[in-house]
């Protein structure tokens, strides 16, 4: 699924698990109660998305471009602004880390 566009989706229970979504484009999308567990989520588009119900253990989040309208979940959310830099007025990217890519909650 890598580059697809999902801008609005609204995906309910959906399991993507270790999926690869890379460069995804999910602007605006739902994730509502959604595995994202393991997942590749590399420089994909979260602009206004809500995953304030997904799971996001050990997904890779690095070059994610995300708003101030992204809802993350609250384990994740001080985590995800920690290693983000703001890019725009209300876009930021989530920068690589050095040893792993992954952001723990």
């Amino acid at each position: 699924m890598s580059r697809a566009n999902m801008a609005g989706a609204i995906l309910v229970d959906a399991n993507l698990r270790d999926a690869q979504l890379v460069r995804v484009n999910a602007m605006s999308a739902l994730f509502i109660r959604a595995d994202l567990r393991d997942a590749d989520l590399s420089w994909a588009n979260l602009s206004g998305a809500d995953l304030s119900e997904a799971l996001l253990m050990d997904a890779v989040l690095v070059g994610v471009t995300w708003s101030t309208q992204t809802v993350w979940p609250g384990e994740v959310r001080g985590n995800v602004e920690r290693i983000s830099r703001r890019i725009g007025p209300e876009t930021w990217i989530i920068l690589p880390m050095e040893a792993d890519d992954r952001v723990s909650v």
